[in-house]
């Protein structure tokens, strides 16, 4: 995972000169343990800490539309309701949130 000076700088690059940007978040972007229902899990992916740190980072400006996917509560072995689901909502809270909170 880039350290979130690298991140910082890359979003800055992104940012300049945009109006906003469209988040693809895929889960199984996730280190497998974290997120057990995705469709492809992959180990040694991103940690819980690693995508609420740079989803607040890029919450703060310039989100125009998002979306989450490889999504699938199915494949959770904790059923609905289970880990996974809970994550996605936490992650979307939290970007929505950062965002309303940045609102300028």
């Amino acid at each position: 995972m880039p350290s979130a000076e690298d991140l910082r700088r890359t979003l800055e690059k992104v940012w300049d000169g945009t109006e906003s940007v469209y988040l693809n978040f895929d889960t199984d972007s996730m280190e497998a343990c974290h997120v057990p229902g995705t469709t492809a899990p992959e180990p040694w992916g991103l940690t819980t800490r690693e995508v609420i740190q740079a989803l607040r980072m890029i919450g703060r400006t310039k989100i125009g539309c998002m979306d989450i996917v490889c999504f699938s509560p199915l494949f959770d072995p904790h059923g609905r309701g289970g880990i996974t689901e809970r994550l996605v909502i936490y992650l979307i809270h939290t970007i929505l949130g950062t965002y309303h909170v940045n609102l300028k």
